[in-house]
C-alpha cells in the first residue's frame, strides 16, 4: 500500500507487510490527537461568546473576575495535559499500550459531555476542562509510541507523523466551526458555546469505535512474557503467517531489547518501583542521556521558531493590505499548515528522512522572519490606519511570507520533535520518553536567527533514522550493549541472526 516515499528497507520485506492494517491502526489511534488540536483553535472564542457569558453569570462578575475564570479555564486544561500524561506512565507500562487509550478516551468523553451539558453550572465546565486535558494529555503521550511500536521501519515516520497531522486537521475544524457560529447562528443561543463543546466528542467517539480493531503493542507483549499474543499481533500487523521469517526476525529483534531491559532490572517480570529504577540508572548512560537532551532541545528549538508571533502580528499584517475579513486569512494560513503536514508526513518524510527536511524547514522559515522583521520596521503597518502604496506592497509580500512560513513550517520542528523522540529510545525508555515534551520586529530577527542555529544543530546532532529498526538506535548514539559486536563505525554486526538461524528459529520455536 502507497509504496511512493518509503525509506530504504532495514532488510528484504515482504509486500504484504505495508498493507492496510499498520495504516488503519495509526489513522485510529490518532484521532485522539484531533481533539487535542481542536481546542488549540475552538476554545478561545467560544469562552468569549456572548451566550457563554450570558449562561454562566459573567455577565454579573467585574472584568478581573471574568479574566480570571477566563484564564483558569484555559489553564486547567493545560494542567490536566501535564498531569495526563505524566500519570499515564504507570498505565503505560503496567496496563499496556491499548488500555491506555481506552483509560485516556473514557476520561476525555466524560469531560466533553461535562462541558457540553450545564446550563448555568460553572463548575461542571472547570471539571470538564480538568478531565479533557487529563484524556488528550494521556493520549498525546501513548500515541507516538504505540504507533512506534507497531509500525515497520520503512513506513514508520509516516505512521507517526499521522500524530501531527491529525492535530493540524483538528485545528483547522476548531477554527472553522468557530467561523461558522460567528457568521451564521445568532450569537445569544446557547449553541453557540454548545456546539464547539460537543464537537470534541466526534474524535474521541470515533477512537472509542475504532478501538476494537487495534491490537496491544507485541512490545509490550513481549516485555510481559506473553510471546504468543507477541507473535499472533505481529502475524495481523504484517499480514504474514506467525512462522514466516519475517516475524521470526522481528521477535529476535525485540526480544533482544527486552533482554537487555530484564539485565538492567534483575527480573523478568519487574516491579514498576524496579522499572523506573533501572530505567533512571539507564537514562544516564553514555548513549542515552544525550537522546534526552536531543529531545528537549528539539522541542525548545520547536518552541522559539516562532510560530506564536506569526499567529499573533498577521492579522495586522492582513489588515494593512486591505483585507477586511483577517479572521478568514488566518484560516486559510491554518488550512495551508494543515495540508501541509499531511502531504509531507503521508509522503515524503520516509523518503527525505528527519535531518534534511528539519534543515531545510529551518532556512525556509528564517528567511520569512527576516523579512516580516524588515517589512515591520521599515513599513510600520498598524491596523486601521490608511497605508502607503508602498507598505501595501510590502504587505502583500509579507502575507506571502506568512503563507510559505505555514508550509514550510508543516514539514520541520511542527512535527518531526515527536516523530523522532517515539523512536529513538528502547523498550525500557519509551514509555518515559512520551509523556517526557508586546511584540515588535526585534523579535522575528530573534526567532529567524534561533531558526538558523536549529539548522546548524540538526545538520551536526541529529542523526538520520529512517528505516532502522527500533534495536538499531543504539549504534547511532554511541550505546553499546552487553553480547553484541560493533564495527569500528558503531554500528551493530548483524550476524547473529543470519548466521545462527537455528538459534533464532529455536527461539521462536519456544514462543
Amino acid at each position: 500500500m502507497t509504496g511512493f516515499g518509503r525509506a530504504k528497507e532495514d532488510r528484504p520485506t515482504p509486500p504484504q507487510v505495508y498493507g492496510w492494517r499498520p495504516y488503519m491502526a495509526a489513522i485510529i489511534i490518532s484521532l485522539g490527537v484531533m481533539a487535542y488540536g481542536y481546542d488549540s483553535s475552538f476554545i478561545g472564542q467560544t469562552l468569549a461568546s456572548k451566550a457563554f457569558k450570558r449562561d454562566f453569570g459573567f455577565n454579573a462578575m467585574t472584568k478581573a473576575q471574568q479574566n480570571n475564570h477566563l484564564g483558569n479555564l484555559t489553564s486547567i486544561y493545560s494542567a490536566g495535559g501535564f498531569f495526563g500524561a505524566l500519570f499515564m506512565l504507570p498505565a503505560l507500562e503496567l496496563l499496556g499500550r491499548k488500555r491506555t487509550v481506552i483509560i485516556s478516551d473514557v476520561i476525555f468523553i466524560i469531560g466533553s459531555i461535562l462541558c457540553t451539558v450545564p446550563t448555568h453550572q460553572l463548575g461542571l465546565i472547570y471539571a470538564g476542562r480538568l478531565l479533557t486535558g487529563l484524556g488528550v494529555g494521556g493520549i498525546a503521550a501513548v500515541c507516538p509510541t504505540y504507533i512506534s511500536e507497531i509500525a515497520p521501519p520503512a513506513i514508520r515516520g509516516r505512521l507517526t507523523g499521522f500524530f501531527e497531522s491529525s492535530y493540524q486537521i483538528g485545528a483547522v475544524i476548531g477554527f472553522w466551526i468557530n467561523y461558522g457560529i460567528v457568521h451564521n447562528m445568532d450569537a445569544a443561543s446557547s449553541n453557540a458555546w454548545r456546539i464547539p463543546m460537543g464537537v470534541q466528542l466526534v474524535p474521541a467517539g470515533l477512537l472509542a469505535i475504532g478501538i476494537p480493531f487495534l491490537r496491544e503493542s507485541p512490545m509490550w507483549l513481549l516485555k510481559k512474557g506473553r510471546n504468543e499474543d507477541a507473535l499472533k499481533v505481529l502475524s495481523y500487523y504484517r499480514n504474514l503467517p506467525e512462522r514466516h521469517e519475517y516475524i521470526a526476525q522481528d521477535v529476535h529483534f525485540m526480544q533482544g531489547q527486552v533482554e537487555q531491559e530484564r539485565s538492567l532490572t534483575g527480573s523478568a517480570q519487574p516491579t514498576f518501583i524496579n522499572f523506573l529504577r533501572a530505567a533512571l540508572r539507564e537514562a544516564t548512560t553514555k548513549g542515552m542521556w544525550n537522546r534526552f537532551v536531543l529531545v528537549f532541545l528539539m522541542f525548545m528549538w520547536q518552541a522559539w521558531s516562532g510560530a506564536a508571533a506569526i499567529n499573533y502580528y498577521s492579522p495586522t499584517i492582513f489588515t494593512s493590505i486591505g483585507l477586511t475579513d483577517t479572521t478568514l486569512w488566518t484560516g486559510v494560513y491554518g488550512i495551508i499548515k494543515a495540508v501541509g503536514s499531511i502531504i509531507f508526513f503521508t509522503f515524503f518524510i520516509d523518503k527525505f528522512g528527519r535531518k534534511w527536511p528539519w534543515i531545510a524547514s529551518s532556512l525556509a522559515c528564517a528567511c520569512c522572519q527576516y523579512y516580516l522583521a524588515g517589512y515591520i520596521a521599515i513599513g510600520k503597518p498598524t491596523a486601521g490606519v490608511q497605508q502607503s502604496a508602498g507598505t501595501i506592497a510590502g504587505g502583500k509580500a509579507a502575507t506571502a511570507a506568512i503563507m510559505v512560513f505555514g508550509a514550510a513550517w508543516s514539514f520541520g520542528a511542527n512535527g518531526l520533535p515527536w516523530i523522532i523522540a517515539s523512536e529513538i529510545f528502547p523498550s525500557s525508555l519509551r514509555s518515559i520518553s512520551g509523556p517526557w515534551a508586546g511584540l515588535g520586529y526585534g523579535v522575528y530577527i530573534f526567532f529567524a536567527t534561533m531558526l538558523i542555529l536549529a539548522s546548524i544543530y540538526a545538520f551536526f546532532f541529529i542523526h538520520e533514522t529512517k528505516g532502522l529498526r527500533m534495536d538499531q538506535m543504539d549504534g547511532i548514539f554511541g550505546f553499546k550493549r552487553l553480547g553484541y559486536a560493533y564495527d569500528e563505525g558503531g554500528k551493530v554486526v548483524e550476524d547473529s541472526y543470519s548466521e545462527d538461524k537455528s538459534r533464532g528459529a529455536t527461539r521462536v520455536e519456544a514462543v
